[in-house]
């Protein structure tokens, strides 16, 4: 490539962000590694030889890869179209709420628990098969249920109408 003084020598240069998977591309000049010459270009000009697939965050990436299988996100990172992650075993997990009755349901990828994989859902989906209706600070709750009737709000609690828990 050229710049301004002539011709150059230069390579890409991968800038990973900082607090995400992803990144910019540039090709710098190779003597100072881009002091004298940088130019801001297309992802695909930073893609290294050996890359995978990987999700983070609900997104799928092709990332960079060594011969092992190893992925290295702050080399080379581009989100890529969901289709070329595959498909990923998921499951519903309930988070509740430290501090109060309620909480959050997510599906994650059962592999790693939500590490790779982890979307917010509907609060319906984490829903057990067993539930019972209970009062605390006032209000109504659907929580998870044994089958002596012993309740766990940690498991799953959904704030419901108040004449729910008057049957």
């Amino acid at each position: 490539s050229q710049n301004k003084c002539g011709s150059v020598e230069t390579e890409s240069l991968f800038e990973s962000f900082n607090f995400s998977w992803g990144g910019l591309c540039y090709e710098v000049d190779s003597q100072t590694g881009g002091d004298n010459f940088r130019e801001l270009r297309s992802i695909e000009f930073c893609k290294p030889s050996r890359t995978a697939f990987a999700r983070n965050d609900g997104k799928c990436y092709e990332v960079a890869s060594d011969i092992f299988g190893d992925i290295d996100h702050k080399k080379y990172a581009n989100e890529v179209s969901q289709n070329k992650c595959g498909s990923v075993e998921t499951e519903s997990l309930f988070e509740s709420f430290n501090s109060s009755w309620g909480g959050l349901c997510y599906e994650v990828d059962v592999r790693t628990g939500g590490d790779d994989f982890r979307e917010l859902r509907s609060i319906e989906f984490c829903k057990p098969s067993r539930t019972a209706f209970a009062r605390n600070d006032g209000k109504c709750y659907e929580v998870a249920s044994d089958i002596f009737g012993n309740i766990d709000h940690k498991e799953y609690a959904n704030q419901v109408d108040q004449d729910k828990c008057e049957l």
